[in-house]
């Protein structure tokens, strides 16, 4: 076998985005992780479940952990 150099493509970076506090439990949440409902903020550990991206795919009603 044969040890050489080679010029590897920079990885993406993962976007970064602001927390928002849970109108129900308080806690922070990344924004793209709750949903509005009725005008309220409001976590997907409250909503009871979300559609997520697991190792046999998506699946719909993931059920988030949840902590009290």
């Amino acid at each position: 076998f044969e040890i050489e150099e080679v010029d590897v493509a920079e990885i993406e970076r993962a976007p970064i985005f602001e927390s928002v506090r849970c109108e129900i439990c308080g806690e922070l949440a990344m924004k793209t992780r709750v949903r509005t409902v009725n005008g309220k903020t409001i976590c997907l550990s409250c909503l009871g479940g979300c559609e997520a991206i697991v190792g046999r795919g998506i699946v719909p009603n993931f059920k988030t952990p949840f902590r009290r």
